[in-house]
Parts: structure tokens; sequence; C-alpha cells
């Protein structure tokens, strides 16, 4: 009997240890349960932020606050009545209509000269000019402006009331009336006479002291019988004078001593190298609308 006794009392203490033992282990898997939650969620909420962090890393001009940097600065932006500054036509009438995220002032000029100081003293942020000008900016601002791109290729003309240029050699012993002395349009005609066996001042006489559209007015009054005119003053004098010619297209003329692939550039933007550096979202931006 006492043995039947203990085997009955041992189950049971058996049966007692099993369940504490299940007990215990249902709580540890609870709370490994538990852990493994919450590690997941700090893991998940840290992978957020590390995202948020990434993307601002990726455009940190991009935002300040809620509010786009493009809406907090005015640029200032200088060209040439002309050639070099018509690509900016549709900016400038973007702006003026507020279909634009940027802000601008506007300096146009009749002559390259007016904006030479403003661009070395920094106070121009963005400025179309002569190929040849920035040259001479870069040197004499020591690399404090850089170049963008070239937005002006070929558009120099000679003009004619009349029917006798035919080439370039027609042109000997007659006398042109131009502007731009000193740039482009000057170095463009001498070279090209030069190449063609023409010597300027000697064998051709050239008239400059006017701006482009000068020279367009004396064209359609008939004052002038021969010009070199960019355009769109080629277009404006024959709209306004039908008996007025392109005679040459100096671009043709350019190719037939430099080749085909070697395109006569004209006209370029420069930027202030110190607000590029700062501002390099708005100047991508504005590099895209000029």
């Amino acid at each position: 009997m006492k043995k039947v006794s203990k085997i009955i009392t041992l189950l049971m203490l058996m049966a007692l240890v099993t369940t504490m033992f299940a007990a215990c282990s249902k709580k540890s898997n609870k709370v490994t349960d538990d852990a493994y939650q919450q590690d997941e969620n700090q893991a998940a909420e840290q992978q957020a932020d590390d995202n948020k962090e990434s993307k601002t890393a990726e455009d940190p001009a991009q935002k300040t606050g809620n509010k786009d940097v493009t809406s907090d600065v005015v640029i200032k932006v200088a060209a040439l009545k002309g050639p070099t500054g018509m690509g900016m036509a549709k900016l400038m009438d973007d702006i003026e209509n507020g279909q634009s995220e940027l802000k601008a002032d506007f300096t146009i000029s009749g002559v390259p000269d007016d904006l030479i100081g403003k661009i070395v003293s920094g106070e121009i942020d963005f400025a179309c000019i002569p190929t040849n000008l920035a040259s001479v900016l870069y040197n004499k601002t020591n690399g404090k402006i850089s170049l963008a791109a070239v937005n002006t290729l070929g558009v120099l003309y000679i003009m004619e009331n009349g029917e006798t240029i035919q080439s370039m050699a027609d042109l000997k012993g007659k006398k042109i009336q131009a502007s731009s002395k000193g740039n482009i349009p000057e170095y463009v005609l001498s070279y090209l006479l030069t190449n063609n066996g023409i010597e300027p001042g000697k064998d051709v006489e050239i008239a400059f002291g006017m701006q482009h559209a000068e020279v367009s007015a004396t064209m359609i009054s008939g004052a002038t019988e021969i010009a070199l005119l960019p355009q769109p003053f080629v277009t404006t004098t024959k709209m306004k004078k039908e008996d007025a010619r392109i005679a040459l297209d100096l671009t043709e003329e350019w190719q037939k001593i430099q080749g085909e692939d070697s395109p006569l550039a004209m006209g370029c933007i420069v930027v202030n190298k110190a607000f590029a550096e700062k501002k390099f979202r708005i100047s991508s931006y504005v590099f895209r609308c000029l």
C-alpha cells in the first residue's frame, strides 16, 4: 500500500513539474515574440529615417523648410539686343506672366561694353555675350566666370540693296556698313575677307559706329547699299524693304574655309562661378531655359 502511495506521489510531482516547465516555456516564448516585434518596429523606423536622410542628401538645395529655394532668389541676367539675347525671350515672358518658378531682373544692352563692368564686379549672375568677350572676361576676372553653354552659332549675313554681290570677291572696292567693332562680327568679316584675298581697310571700306538696329534702318531707308547684319535684324530689314536681299551667308563662307565640322560659334552664356556653386539647382534650371 505504501508502495502504491509513493508511486502516486511521484506521478503527481512529475505532473506538477511538467506544468511548471510548460508555463515557463509559454511565458518565455511570449517575451521572445514581444522583443522580436519591438526590434522589427525599431528597424522599420530606422529605415524610414535613413530613407528620408538619403533623399535630402541627394538634393540638399532643393528645400529650405517647406519653401523652394528658387522662390527666394532673384537672378540677375544680362544680354545684348540681337542674337545673343534673343533666346531669352520666352523666359522673360514666362517670368513676367508668372508662369515660371524663377524670379529675375534682366539687363538688355545695345553694346557689350555696357555689360563688362557689371559682369566683372559680380553684379550679374548670368550673361549672354559674344564668345570673344567671354574669353576676355574670364582672364580679366581670373576665372571668376565660367562658360555655361554656347547658345548662338552663325547668324551673320551680308545684305544688299541690289544684285551686285554674288561672292566674297565682289566685295572688293565696296563700302560695308557694320556694327560691333572689336567684336565677333568684325573678326569674322575680316577673317573671311583676308582668306579671300581682300585686305580690310585697303581693298574694302568697313564703316563702324552704329548699332544693329541703326544699320538696319539705313538699309531700309536706302542710305546704305551693303551692310553686315545678324539675325533677327536681317529678317526685320527684309520685311520692311522688299528690295533688300541676303547677298552672302557668312556661315557658308566660314565653312568653305574651316570645313563643315567647324561651327561658327558667336554667342555664349557665362555664369558667375560663385553664384553657380552656391545655387547649383537654380543654375541648372536657368541653363535649360536660356
